[in-house]
């Protein structure tokens, strides 16, 4: 009981990157829990020792891979903002939700680059859909982790004091 984190920023960090290296196993996981309790779904046809897990299990390493680099900046940014959050520095602001935002920028601009380099003149339209929409997606992800951060930080201080 008498125990104290020494640096809550540290947790909320790594709080921050676990939800990003899970996040879109969860989205995708909800996603095909509703479409398999759709009436309308069809059920494939597997072998008699087929299982789901495994499907699931690669997917999510697959995943886990891929979003590892965000889950790290994630991990860094949130312990940067945490850090002055704590410290009482008064420019506390949704920084870090625009820094996210800028990310799924990139990520779009970086999918679309072989097509704004073959075809620059049918590149706009894509640009502004696809990379609003990573603008979007960015966001909401970063309005995700400054709650979670928020909740970590707070109940770290609740435990503390």
């Amino acid at each position: 009981m008498g125990t104290r984190l020494r640096e809550p920023e540290i947790l909320a960090a790594f709080v921050n990157a676990i939800v990003v290296l899970c996040l879109p196993s969860i989205v995708v996981g909800v996603g095909v829990l509703k479409a398999l309790n759709d009436p309308g779904y069809s059920w494939p046809v597997h072998p008699a020792n087929w299982s789901p897990w495994l499907d699931a299990i690669q997917f999510f390493v697959g995943s886990a891979v891929f979003m590892s680099p965000f889950a790290l900046l994630a991990a860094w940014r949130t312990w940067v903002h945490a850090t002055r959050w704590r410290t009482g520095n008064p420019r506390r602001s949704l920084r870090g939700v625009a820094e996210a935002g800028a990310c799924g920028l990139g990520v779009a601009l970086l999918v679309l680059l072989p097509g704004i380099i073959g075809r620059p003149r049918q590149a706009p339209p894509y640009v502004i859909v696809y990379g609003g929409l990573g603008v979007v997606v960015g966001i909401a992800v970063g309005l995700v982790l400054l709650v979670t951060a928020a909740l970590v930080l707070k109940l770290t201080d609740r435990t503390t004091a």
